[in-house]
């Protein structure tokens, strides 16, 4: 604790005038009785406390410098324990908003994926980075449109062994699928891990594939473009075929197959 002029005197702040000169007197007397020189140092102390504390403008003066250093002592220690305790809690409040943002996505991406329906091509902005090609609907054709007529002749038993009834016709192969093998392992939903030419605008792209039920395909083109390809297995192979000059798979199905070019 600071000494003080009253201390030097051994008085209290709210002493009176007669007071103080009593413990002068009495502090002198008793540092000149002693006689050493620690005493004569002291004795010194009280003669320029006497001279302050007994004038009325010096010890007003005395009595606000006091008071000031006092309130200083008090927001010290608040200043300090602010510095030790501010970084913590700045720190939880980041941890806050990190937690809250990563429950955000989660329900965004595990709602989408749950629901197990993809937003219609519409609502995809294709115009800056993103094309969604789908398969087109099959077309009804004029023979399946009609019910064929109902025959009711019997086949003659003298009829040829050649005749047979119609057979339909057979299905058109698809094309083969391009084989892309993976430069290195990496999980699907990472959507990190996606070297999009625009991240900023493109990962919506990449959050409607994963939530596409049916055969897909998540391309990266020359141009910067993205583009999410669905259909049957059949479509998506023709698709990835037609792209192959300008467009490289990152993910086809469920597996990460980005090579690139």
């Amino acid at each position: 604790m600071k000494s003080t002029l009253y201390g030097i005197l051994q008085i209290g702040e709210k002493a009176s005038q007669e007071e103080i000169a009593a413990a002068y007197h009495v502090r002198k007397n008793h540092l000149a009785n002693a006689g050493d020189q620690e005493s004569q140092n002291e004795s010194t102390l009280v003669q320029q406390a006497f001279e302050i504390l007994s004038d009325q403008n010096q010890r007003a003066r005395y009595d606000r410098r006091l008071s000031a250093e006092a309130a200083a002592d008090v927001r010290e220690p608040i200043a300090m324990d602010e510095a030790g305790h501010g970084g913590l809690g700045k720190w939880l409040l980041l941890l806050v908003i990190v937690v809250a943002a990563y429950m955000a996505y989660q329900k965004l991406y595990v709602g989408r994926h749950a629901s197990g329906t993809a937003t219609p091509a519409a609502q995809i902005d294709v115009t800056s980075t993103a094309v969604h090609d789908s398969e087109p609907s099959p077309q009804q054709s004029p023979a399946q449109a009609q019910p064929a007529p109902a025959d009711d002749t019997k086949p003659s038993a003298a009829a040829p062994a050649t005749e047979s009834s119609p057979q339909p016709p057979s299905p058109v192969p698809a094309p083969p699928q391009p084989i892309y093998l993976p430069a290195r392992p990496a999980d699907i939903n990472d959507i990190d891990l996606v070297p999009f030419p625009n991240p900023t605008t493109q990962r919506k792209s990449y959050v409607e594939f994963l939530s596409i039920k049916s055969s897909r395909a998540f391309l990266i083109c020359s141009d910067n473009s993205v583009m999410v390809v669905q259909g049957n297995t059949g479509f998506v192979g023709q698709r990835l075929a037609q792209l192959r000059d300008r467009c490289t798979p990152y993910a086809i199905d469920d597996a990460v197959v980005w090579v690139p070019k």
